[in-house]
């Protein structure tokens, strides 16, 4: 599984592409209602 790592100062985030995927899907469907 690829992961996707944010740094920033004092913090790190990391998540994988499925999530960013359903997130964008979600937001996606939400704008259009």
């Amino acid at each position: 599984m690829h992961y996707v790592i944010i740094r920033g100062i004092g913090f790190e985030y990391k998540f994988d592409t499925t999530s960013i995927y359903l997130y964008t899907l979600i937001e996606k469907m939400r704008n259009e209602i």
